[in-house]
């Protein structure tokens, strides 16, 4: 147990003022998120200086779609890393080496195939979607690299979470730090020295994510033993990796049904001008801002409740949700503040160039019009990345598919808005979506917590995978008497 100890001694999340605890965990992650966000920003308005208004919104067309593929992968690793905090909060160090080497071995297995699928109907769903033809080759040429490099992203997101999961939030910040910086150099090359257009940009970001993926790997290797596997650790252990499909799968799925109704709103959006495109583009990249940090607090809920739900630390819990839920709060009405004084001089910085492709006054007051709709909800966003994530780090995440079909089925009612109130529709998404989804989360939670059994089950649950791995009884730590 040596070098779980040591770890411990830095990063353990289940001792110490809640409060304290949680925001030096929180910081590196919510400037990471923030800085990726800026880095992904860079693109499309290096795109729309450079290029135009037409390839502004091409690649804009295509974030739900990536949001799928995507979605789908973080949640499996999410899902993943939550049982390694688990194992970690209940000093099971065997059990923490024995799910990084599971989750390796599923990320190649499922990246592959989400790789071939994706690119494969990449062409049939933007046609599907109604993409327009003036929007259609930029959205193509974007979308087919980045599927192309799933792989990539699926190895970075994996690295990054395993590292959180035992405390770590501050080197996968400096990594995307590093790519960040990369990422808007080579969107300078590739597009405006190169004119590899928005297929520079998309390659410009695989490249960076890569570098940063070697980087977390030695790092890993470097700094803690634990994660230093040996050929023993990737015989198929099947009760591990079934522990880490029951948190990763029910969240993905949510996460895919989330996706699909952005899909039928993005289509709905593509049956009006390429104005609404722009505008649509241009205030949901600022709006990204806002939900990168919501999401932030949310990634650290996952880990926070993980160790501690490990650790059989119920009091500890309820402080740190109560203290995630006043975070996002406060948060959330900053955000919409923000929005509702400045939302037009902030969209003429995002949307960039005046290419004379749209008319720009329109454009202006279409995402103005949205961000202070869809702002509204931001506080029912915050319950939804606090409490669903909360669920998965007691093991509950099975509750959060209901929540996922509650964003489909409003989603579809406001894409089908659209063509009774137009652009206002769109505009009525997020906060219908957020309102119901945002009330249910919470609700469940409160519901399932109350049942959670916090005496011997996950001490139990060690023991037994232990057994069932290696063939003999393990010793375990009983957090519960100690």
């Amino acid at each position: 147990m040596n070098d779980l100890k040591k770890i411990k001694k830095t990063q353990d999340l289940t001792a110490g003022s809640p409060l304290k605890v949680m925001l030096l965990f929180l910081l590196p992650i919510l400037i990471g998120n923030v800085a990726q966000q800026f880095y992904n920003l860079a693109d499309t308005i290096i795109i729309g200086y450079t290029i135009g208004d037409f390839a502004f919104a091409g690649v804009g067309a295509t974030g739900w779609l990536v949001s799928l593929v995507l979605n789908f992968s973080v949640g499996l690793l999410v899902g993943f890393s939550v049982y390694t905090a688990q194992k970690f909060g209940a000093k099971d160090e065997f059990g923490v080496r024995r799910s990084f080497a599971q989750g390796l071995m599923l990320t190649v297995i499922i990246g592959v195939i989400i790789t071939v699928i994706a690119c494969v109907f990449a062409k049939p769903m933007l046609t599907l979607m109604q993409t327009k033809e003036t929007l259609m080759p930029y959205a193509f040429n974007y979308l087919i690299w980045i599927y192309a490099g799933t792989l990539i992203t699926m190895f970075y997101n994996l690295f990054a979470n395993m590292l959180r999961a035992i405390g770590d939030s501050r080197a996968p910040l400096w990594f995307l730090m590093i790519a960040v910086v990369i990422n808007i150099g080579l969107d300078l090359l590739f597009i405006t020295v190169f004119k590899m257009g928005v297929s520079g940009a998309a390659i410009a970001t695989l490249i960076s994510q890569a570098i940063a993926t070697i980087l977390s790997a030695i790092y890993m290797f470097v700094k803690y033993p634990i994660f230093r596997l040996k050929k023993a650790d990737f015989k198929p252990d099947w009760a591990t990796m079934k522990a880490e499909l029951s948190i990763g799968l029910p969240m993905s799925f949510q996460n895919v049904l989330i996706a699909i109704g952005g899909i039928c709103v993005q289509t709905a959006l593509n049956t009006l001008g390429e104005v609404y495109n722009v505008a649509f583009v241009a205030a949901t990249k600022l709006e990204g801002f806002a939900i990168t940090v919501l999401v932030s607090i949310g990634s650290m809920i996952a880990v926070y409740v993980g160790q501690n739900y490990g650790a059989r630390n119920r009091e500890r819990i309820k402080s740190g949700i109560k203290i995630a839920s006043v975070l996002a709060i406060v948060l959330a009405l900053l955000f919409y503040a923000i929005f509702l004084l400045f939302s037009e001089p902030l969209v003429s910085l995002v949307a960039g160039g005046d290419s004379g492709e749209v008319d720009r006054a329109a454009m202006l007051g279409f995402a103005s019009q949205y961000l202070k709709i869809s702002g509204i909800a931001y506080v029912f966003l915050g319950a939804i990345v606090v409490f669903r994530n909360a669920l998965q780090g007691i093991g509950q995440s099975k509750w959060t598919i209901p929540g996922g079909i509650i964003e489909l089925m409003t989603r579809i009612s406001c894409a089908l808005l659209v063509g009774v109130l137009g652009f206002t529709g769109m505009c009525l998404n997020g906060l219908t979506t957020w309102f119901f989804t945002g009330i249910y989360c919470a609700v469940i939670f409160f519901i399932l917590f109350k049942r959670v059994d916090f005496k011997d089950k996950v001490i139990k649950e060690i023991a037994k995978t232990m057994k069932e791995s290696v063939g003999q009884e393990l010793p375990v730590y009983d957090t519960v008497n100690q």
